[in-house]
């Protein structure tokens, strides 16, 4: 399977459209669309830069990685909505392998398995309003409310083949008192993104 135009809009929608690289506030360089050395080629360096076409290039071969994965963990059928929310959710991740909730819907407890996902919204110990907030929209996404989990998202469903863009704004990240402070739509990346006690 592969991500749809709305999964992908979705995604865009969360990580946002740097053409720079900036510190996702866990000393981890990132650039274009989530994009960090840790996801395979090309190398985040400070201080690059890249064009548009490069950055639409980088996301459409991170999800191709990511689109194997969640089809080598998930064994039974799946809708396409539910297959956007599982990328959207490695994509930021990197756990569904690593996490209960593959084993969960393939057991058929997709309830348990969403339940599991939303614990997902910690960084450096401290629960984050924008990944709770993804979390919720990528269970609304599964569970086939496509509408509502791109309105939370604040995205644009595609009809066609214009695709709206991401905002291009700097991600505001700072840290006090030991806590990261994540703008609402820029998540930290997937090293740095746990559930407080799921374990495999």
């Amino acid at each position: 399977m592969k991500t749809s135009d709305n999964g992908r809009a979705f995604i865009e929608a969360f990580e946002g459209k740097f053409l720079h690289t900036y510190d996702d506030g866990t000393g981890v360089l990132t650039i274009g669309y989530g994009h960090t050395s840790a996801a395979g080629p090309p190398h985040v360096s400070r201080g690059q830069i890249i064009t548009e076409a490069q950055c639409d290039a980088i996301l459409a071969a991170d999800l191709a990685a990511v689109e194997r994965n969640v089809e080598r963990c998930i064994k039974v059928p799946m809708t396409q909505a539910q297959f956007d929310a599982l990328v959207s959710f490695d994509f930021n991740t990197g756990s569904l392998a690593k996490s209960s909730i593959d084993d969960k819907i393939n057991a058929g407890n997709a309830a348990a398995a969403m339940s599991t996902l939303l614990q997902y919204d910690h960084a450096a110990g401290h629960q984050m309003n924008g990944l709770t907030r993804r979390r919720r929209a990528e269970r609304l996404m599964f569970f086939g409310q496509v509408q509502q989990a791109m309105n939370l998202a604040g995205a644009h469903a595609r009809t066609g083949l214009s695709m709206p863009q991401a905002p291009t704004r700097a991600p505001e990240i700072s840290s006090h008192a030991g806590s990261l402070r994540v703008a609402a739509g820029n998540d930290p990346t997937p090293s740095g993104i746990s559930a407080l006690k799921e374990q495999k």
